[in-house]
């Protein structure tokens, strides 16, 4: 929106200052020259707090919001690090920065940044204004640390569309077009094809095996203008049409009745279909399409019929092969249905400011931009559909159209229409093959790699194996998904294409390289998890909840990246027998106790905390005490149960060992245990919980809580554990041997 300036914001000289840094090699930040560096604003934070609220001033707002954004996001991330004490947290922990006199006398620091892209077919670099709040001091842990604030510049669309652009020296963004279908919204989107096509050699590794889906819609029939044809292959007699390039539509369906594919009407679609009966998304995707010069669609409501079971199950064996080979995936992000479309006028992006003839739009803190990882498409209807997941897994190129602007995804490229584009290494499914067979476990082995992964980039040195088909399971569980029995359908898509070239074999949303790691799933918090509506899945699998689950084997790894990555090796407590698909069972030797009883974990540290492991080495997921006796002694350790409503079980209880991490808090080295909680049903076991906890020694009559302390060494038999006790003549080993456990 449009809004006030102050006279210090009317004094500032961004076209200057862009000038000057398209002709010099500096950066503008500190630790370059003076390209950038912008002198006469505001010199203290008071008086950009000030003129935010009396004046009105736009630009002294979003910095002052970007402020308290900033200081919000290091508060996240600080006490995910364990650096703040939730039981004792700062005063002014969340106040906000204008009420915090450290940072209401800071120092105003203010420069324009110039920021490198990759090559997406547009201008080199972009630009952002980025104002920084210097405390005055820092008290106890650094809660008052620097404050950044940064806005995207780019120069208003309106100086373009009326011909006045007084600035056309000025080499950068314009800002988003309000229309997606406007000459310059699709001139960005060619671009990226374009730019593709012509020269990312990644994109074009399977190029040679592509084919048309069995059937798919031609929207170029000069003989129907008014009308789109379904095609089927067979019709070719063998002879495939010249043009191999088709788009894959990737859309919400949403609730409404919409036009299908059946048994009945499958003939008439293939004779004509009208345009005008066809819900708007599917309107605006054949608009795009044709934008593009294509004369292919492949919709899946449209192109499989929808009440012949057979056929079905036939297409979704190859639904894989149909958006990879697809010339691009078209996502309708936006789109809540099919009838609403995703064509309308854009919104602005929120909290931008238009001052002068730019437009100021705040930039989320560094490690928050989809540039450093986090997926732009996140807060978008298509990007809650659990469906949509593995569309845009398979996708060698994607093109999406979310509420405020256009991006694109492909192996070599990601890009924004406002501007920002960042250099990739593979596809979405290329990193999960990535890791899938990756020569690193978790356990610091190195296995064999059965397929050649020189065509893989290395993309981070820490990766495990499974790490990203696991991470995106994580993500796939906080989607919405219509029908529970669909929830392993939905990705077999990917699954067949990664079982493909792996030759691992796959179980219930579970691989056997990876088994271990993938029974150790909890739920992301202590609200647990629900039951679905259906399930046949076996009770050790993530598909027999509801929710969103998490894999803490590998978030160790990334809590542990740069300060003690090379410590991090599990040590496997359980080993794989046998398995069998019809019943579901899952047969492993692991180590196994019974569980005596079981209480809510304290909220509260004890009065004496000197045996106390603080966050964030607890999960936060657990919130009951399981008990077994070892010997004389009582022990224990902490879990939850999956299923809050469920946790009052009649058969008897049990804690499973899975794996178990050394792991240093300080001077002191502890280990810690992952398993599960089984409820013993027959002669199998179901899961129940997890655990996820050091093993821990009864709490004493003045409230301590010990730690047994294990050692690294294991046997075959099971793992052996010292407890670290006060007195020599009061340690015994603790022992646990293996047993035969059938899980189903």
């Amino acid at each position: 929106m449009t809004m006030s300036s102050c006279d210090e914001c009317l004094r500032l000289g961004i076209p200057r200052a862009i000038h000057q840094l398209q002709y010099t090699e500096g950066t503008g930040r500190p630790d370059d020259d003076e390209a950038g560096w912008m002198y006469g604003w505001h010199n203290r934070a008071r008086d950009v707090f000030r003129c935010a609220e009396v004046s009105k001033c736009g630009l002294c707002v979003a910095v002052a919001r970007g402020w308290q954004d900033y200081r919000a996001a290091a508060i996240i991330d600080s006490s995910k690090d364990g650096m703040i004490d939730a039981q004792v947290p700062p005063d002014d922990l969340d106040a906000d920065v204008q009420n915090i006199p450290a940072y209401n006398n800071g120092e105003v620091q203010t420069v324009v940044l110039r920021l490198e892209r990759a090559d997406d077919g547009r201008q080199r670099w972009s630009y952002a204004l980025r104002v920084a709040c210097i405390p005055e001091s820092t008290v106890g842990w650094d809660v008052h640390h620097e404050l950044f604030a940064e806005l995207k510049i780019a120069k208003n669309s309106r100086l373009r569309n009326s011909g006045e652009d007084s600035y056309g020296h000025l080499d950068m963004d314009w800002t988003v077009s309000e229309s997606p279908t406007s000459a310059e919204s699709v001139k960005v989107a060619r671009s990226w094809l374009e730019t593709c096509v012509s020269n990312h050699s990644s994109c074009h590794q399977e190029d040679g095996n592509s084919k048309m889906p069995s059937r798919f819609l031609d929207l170029g029939d000069p003989n129907y203008p008014d009308f789109v044809v379904l095609r089927e292959t067979s019709d070719y007699h063998g002879i495939p049409p010249t043009d191999l390039r088709y788009v894959a539509l990737s859309h919400c369906w949403g609730t409404a009745r919409i036009i299908t594919t059946v048994r009945a009407n499958i003939e008439d679609h293939k004779r004509a279909i009208k345009f005008g009966s066809l819900p708007q998304t599917f309107k605006d995707a054949i608009q795009i399409v044709q934008k593009f010069q294509l004369r292919y669609i492949w919709i899946d409501s449209l192109c499989i019929i929808q009440d012949d079971t057979d056929d079905w199950e036939k297409e979704a064996a190859q639904m894989a092969d149909v958006y990879r080979n697809a010339y691009f995936v078209l996502g309708a992000t936006r789109g809540e249905s099919d009838t609403i479309g995703f064509l309308s006028p854009r919104q602005r992006a929120p909290g931008s400011t238009v001052f002068s003839d730019f437009t100021f739009s705040p930039l989320p803190p560094l490690l928050h931009r989809w540039t450093t990882g986090v997926d732009m498409m996140k807060n978008e209807p298509l990007s809650d559909r659990a469906w949509c997941l593995q569309e845009r897994y398979l996708a060698r190129r994607m093109l999406m159209y979310g509420s405020t602007q256009a991006a694109w995804e492909c192996a070599e490229l990601r890009a924004s229409e406002d501007g920002e584009s960042i250099y990739e290494e593979g596809d979405q499914l290329s990193r999960i093959l990535q890791t899938a067979n990756t020569g690193i476990s978790v356990f610091g082995d190195v296995l064999p790699t059965a397929w050649n992964t020189d065509l893989l980039p290395r993309r981070r040195e820490t990766v495990v194996r499974y790490a990203d088909w696991y991470r995106m399971v994580e993500q796939y569980t906080t989607r919405n998904i219509t029908k529970d029995p669909d929830r392993l359908p939905a990705l077999l898509g990917v699954a067949n294409a990664l079982g493909a070239i792996t030759g691992d074999e796959y179980i219930a949303g579970i691989w056997l390289g990876g088994l271990l790691e993938g029974l150790a799933w909890c739920a992301v918090d202590k609200d647990g998890l629900q039951e679905p509506q259906a399930t046949t899945s076996p009770s050790w699998s993530w598909v027999s909840v509801k929710g969103p689950v998490q894999f803490p084997v590998y978030s160790w790894y990334e809590y542990s990246q740069g300060w003690q990555f090379e410590q991090v090796k599990f040590v496997p407590l359980a080993g794989y027998v046998e398995h069998s698909l019809v019943g579901g069972t899952l047969h492993l030797t692991a180590p196994i106790v019974a569980v005596t009883g079981h209480h809510q974990r304290p909220v509260k540290q004890p009065v004496n905390t000197e045996n106390w492991v603080p966050e964030p080495q607890f999960s936060p997921s657990t919130d009951t005490v399981f008990g077994f006796r070892h010997g004389s002694r009582e022990v224990w350790v902490e879990g939850g149960f999956d299923i809050k409503q469920k946790q009052n079980h009649q058969c008897p209880l049990f804690v499973m060992f899975l794996v178990r991490l050394p792991f240093h808090l300080g001077e002191e080295q502890l280990y810690r245990c992952l398993g599960l909680v089984l409820e013993m049903t027959g002669t199998a076991y179901e899961r129940v919980g997890f655990v996820d906890s050091c093993i821990l020694e009864a709490e004493n009559i003045d409230g301590r809580r010990r730690f047994l302390n294990l050692p690294v060494d294991i046997n075959i038999f099971g793992y052996q554990e010292a407890a670290e006790l006060d007195s020599p003549d009061t340690e015994e080993n603790f022992v646990v041997d293996r047993q035969q456990v059938i899980l189903k």
